[in-house]
């Protein structure tokens, strides 16, 4: 079974239930070595950004995976949801957000200084795709219903697509570190009265 970090994260408080069948698939499917990270808040000094899932595994690398439980389609290039374009685009969301996490992770330490994240689309109320994905995106990197069903073989061939550095045990402790901090605040009953 894949790692919930932390152990008492609060399924209940993700978004919808598509992002909690994806995260549960993970966490059911992948082995103990595979941490999950659900609804991960990230922030650099031009944006915010907000992503569903991140997965760490210390030979494996690093990947995140935004959600998208409704109907959608790709229409000359633009994905579109009930005939309205899409925004953001998941695919530019999703890339993004492994950006805004690289760029964090590899300022942690130098270790991670050449450290790229992985990134897919979970669709996991998409039964099959029908027509060719843009060139920016390969099939590996979208996971459809089917899909759900065998995450390991999955999750190994997004792996395989694009070859994400190792992170080893201590880099995989500061991913946790750096998205899951501990921070003790002062509590001053003294406060309210100055």
């Amino acid at each position: 079974m894949g790692v919930l970090v932390p152990p008492d994260f609060p399924l209940e408080t993700l978004a919808n239930d598509d992002e909690r069948r994806v995260v549960n698939a993970l966490l059911d499917q992948l082995s103990d070595d595979w941490l999950v990270l659900p609804d991960i808040g990230m922030g650099d000094r031009y944006r915010d950004h907000q992503t569903d899932i991140v997965i760490a595994h210390q030979r494996d690398g690093v990947a995140v995976i935004e959600v998208k439980g409704h109907e959608v389609r790709i229409e000359g290039g633009i994905w579109k949801s009930h005939g309205s374009v899409m925004s953001p685009q998941p695919l530019a969301q999703a890339k993004e957000n492994a950006y805004a996490l690289r760029n964090i992770l590899r300022s942690v330490h130098v270790s991670m200084s050449r450290l790229d994240v992985l990134w897919a689309v979970a669709l996991p109320n998409t039964s099959t795709i029908t027509g060719h994905l843009p060139p920016e995106v390969d099939d590996r990197q979208i996971i459809t219903s089917p899909k759900l069903l065998d995450l390991r073989t999955t999750i190994d061939e997004l792996v395989a697509y694009r070859f994400s550095q190792p992170l080893g045990a201590i880099g995989v402790a500061r991913l946790v570190r750096a998205l899951r901090p501990d921070v003790a605040f002062s509590w001053d009953p003294e406060a309210r009265a100055r």
